[in-house]
Parts: C-alpha cells; sequence; structure tokens
C-alpha cells in the first residue's frame, strides 16, 4: 500500500477531539522533568524495547493475519498503516508496529498509562474502509467503574478553543494500555518515577532514603548510595543506570548477568502487553476485525525465565555461556543450535 492509499483510508485526525488537549493539567512528571536520572531511566527503558530498524530488521519481524485462515488481507494495511507512531521508518508492518510500539512505551514511562481513541468507517457491507487512532493525553483521562471521561477543565477548554466538557468515551472505542501486573502495574511505574527524581536530588537523598547524617559523609559515598538506592528501586526493570563495569561499583559479574537477564524479561513483558492490548482492541465488539499480531525473532518471557533457571544453577559452565551470548538468547538462536 502506498502512502497515497494510507490517506485514503485514514480518518482525519482533527475529528477526534480528545486528541486536541495536549497540556494544563497537572501531572506527576512536572516537578521531575529536569532530573537527569530519571530522562536516562525513561531513554534506556524506550530504546530497549525493541531493536532499532536498520540495524537488526532482518532478525524480527512482525506479522498481521487473520484467525480464522492466517493469511494477510487488505484490511490490515489500513489498520497498521493508520496506527499512530513517532517514527514509522519503511513502509511495512514491522516499521509501523515498531513506532507504535515506541510511542506507546514512551507515554507509559511519562504517565505511567497510555490512552488512544479509536474510529472507523464501513461500507454497506460492513467493512471497514476507514480506520483512525489518536493518543490521548493521559492526565486527561479517567477510568470510573469501567466507563471512560475525558475531563477538559475551564482552562484548559480556553486554550485550546474547545468546549468546557465531561466527554464520556465508548470503551470499545478506548485502548487503555498500561504496565503489566507483573512490573508492578501503572502505580508502581509511578512511584519509580517519583522516586528515581527524589534519589537524583543531591539535597534529598541522604536525608530521604538514608537517614545518615550528611556532613560525615563524603561525595563519593553519596554516589554510590544513590545508585544502589536506584538499582533497589529499579529492581524489576533491570536497569543498569548506564554503569556497564561492574567492578566501578563493586558489584559481582553474577548480577551483572542477573540484572541483564531481568532488563530483558522487563522488555519481553511490556512488548507482549502492549501487542496483546492491541489485539483485543481490534477484535473487540467495535472493530470485530478478526486480526492478529504476532512478533518472531524476539526473545520472549519464557526465554528469560529459562535463562534464569540456568544461571540459579550456580554452575560455571552454564555462567559462561550466558556470559558469552550476551545474556539473553532468543527462540532463533535455540533453533539455530
Amino acid at each position: 500500500m502506498t502512502m497515497q492509499d494510507n490517506h485514503k483510508n485514514s480518518i482525519d485526525p482533527r475529528s477526534f477531539i480528545s486528541a486536541r488537549v495536549h497540556d494544563g493539567y497537572k501531572t506527576i512528571v512536572d516537578s521531575y522533568s529536569r532530573k537527569l536520572k530519571l530522562y536516562m531511566f525513561h531513554e534506556d527503558l524506550t530504546n530497549s524495547i525493541l531493536p532499532w530498524q536498520g540495524y537488526a530488521e532482518k532478525d524480527f519481524q512482525f506479522n498481521v493475519t487473520r484467525e480464522e485462515d492466517g493469511r494477510t488481507s487488505k484490511l490490515a494495511d489500513i489498520i497498521v498503516y493508520n496506527l499512530p507512531a513517532d517514527f514509522k521508518g519503511c513502509n511495512t508492518y514491522t516499521s509501523y508496529i515498531t513506532g507504535f510500539i515506541r510511542k506507546t512505551v514512551n507515554e507509559m514511562f511519562t504517565f505511567g498509562e497510555a490512552f488512544y481513541e479509536i474510529k472507523c468507517e464501513r461500507n454497506k457491507n460492513d467493512s471497514i474502509v476507514k480506520f483512525g487512532v489518536a493518543p490521548i493525553y493521559p492526565p486527561s483521562m479517567h477510568c470510573i467503574f469501567g466507563m471512560y471521561f475525558q475531563f477538559i477543565p475551564k482552562r484548559v477548554a480556553e486554550a485550546y478553543h474547545i468546549r468546557r466538557e465531561v466527554r464520556r468515551i465508548p470503551k470499545d472505542q478506548i485502548m487503555h494500555i498500561t504496565p503489566p501486573k507483573q512490573l508492578g502495574g501503572k502505580r508502581s511505574l509511578q512511584r519509580i518515577i517519583k522516586r528515581i527524581a527524589l534519589l537524583d536530588d543531591k539535597d534529598n537523598t541522604i536525608h530521604r532514603f538514608f537517614l545518615y547524617d550528611r556532613r560525615n559523609i563524603n561525595i563519593n559515598t553519596t554516589h554510590l548510595l544513590t545508585y544502589l538506592g536506584i538499582a533497589k528501586v529499579t529492581r524489576l526493570y533491570g536497569w543498569d543506570q548506564r554503569k556497564h563495569l561492574s567492578h566501578e561499583h563493586n558489584t559481582l559479574e553474577y548480577y551483572e548477568v542477573y540484572r541483564s537477564i531481568m532488563a530483558a524479561k522487563a522488555s519481553a513483558y511490556l512488548r507482549e502487553a502492549i501487542v496483546e492490548q492491541l489485539n483485543q482492541t481490534l477484535n473487540n465488539r467495535y472493530l470485530h476485525t478478526g486480526l492478529k499480531i504476532s512478533v518472531t525473532g524476539l526473545h520472549t518471557v519464557s526465554d528469560t525465565n529459562a535463562l534464569m533457571v540456568e544461571l540459579s544453577k550456580n554452575n560455571k559452565k552454564n555462567f559462561s555461556n550466558i556470559w558469552k551470548r550476551g545474556f539473553v538468547q532468543t527462540a532463533s538462536d535455540k533453533a539455530k543450535e
């Protein structure tokens, strides 16, 4: 499908009232936006969710097929090529879905969740001929007893020249994506964001989290305690704080490998949760497309669990094998062996 065809099958973004709001609400990131450690955490997790296109594109691939017969269809082109993404790259399914996943992860690590409103137009045969997805500014959305509402206060309405109201958006037209429960969910991620910001504040680090007398602590000790505090807070995500040399912080190689596997596991959990929610949305009562998105060539949660079991055996040979292959082995690597 060409770019001109994409435009014909897309719904005008200006028709999404919910997407017109971009600012004006009090959020958890207002006080923390200039914290270096938080920016690093956000950037590293967003970049590591999927390999960058052009460097490892041949190593993984997204497939969109019909559940009934496993074949592709023109409907898949209409759906995939209209997904919102900050960077789409090549005109392929893999490129567009990768861009959508990166955008969603970026929203989640900023606000703790991501919202999208969905619209479609059908012909007389009840087939989708136009499709559109618009990101919604998360602080404006609220889920109350399973119903979704967008609150537009007076100051926001005046700033964006829209009507002040509380809009109810049908549940089947909302795609709400949050971190999976295995990583603590939305509240846990928001708590991590706040704690990283506070730990990165040199005036609050020792006083708030370690209760030491700051007058008797030197700069090196302060940096070490900050490093340990953030490592504890982000343990489920396996973030290494860009400290790849373990001896610099008196960390054993075993923990370095363990943390790398945890990072790969967190990326797999996030990626699988986003794809699963996207599949559920494509097959709800509103769209009922019958399409299924799958990915091949990337490590899964099962792969990382197997590596963790192998690491826990405390076998020098197993440890060496994990270390040599970069801590993570994908399903495609196993097939080659």
